[in-house]
């Protein structure tokens, strides 16, 4: 069960401040995992130009706060920056 007494997503302070737009540019991808039910999603380039392709300075820093798991709706995520994996 999750720490009560911390910030409910987790994520790297160097990748939290940078732009998602860099991270589409760099053919990045992003690992969620939520630490309620265990659920894992995977945004590859694609999704993440899709969702913030009109919001160049956006960060994940900024968009954390509003993610739940798609499974059980807890906003215990972590958030983690891959390599996105050619089709």
């Amino acid at each position: 069960m999750p720490e009560p007494s911390r910030t409910p997503w987790l994520i790297e302070a160097q990748f939290a401040a940078t732009p998602i737009a860099r991270l589409i540019e760099e053919n990045a991808a992003v690992g969620l995992v939520c630490h309620a039910c265990r659920h894992k999603a995977r945004w590859p380039t694609a999704e993440l130009r899709r969702r913030f392709a009109g919001k160049p300075k956006l960060t994940f820093a900024q968009v954390a706060p509003r993610l739940r798991c798609r499974d059980c709706r807890s906003e215990w995520v972590q958030i983690t920056r891959e390599v996105d994996r050619p089709p």
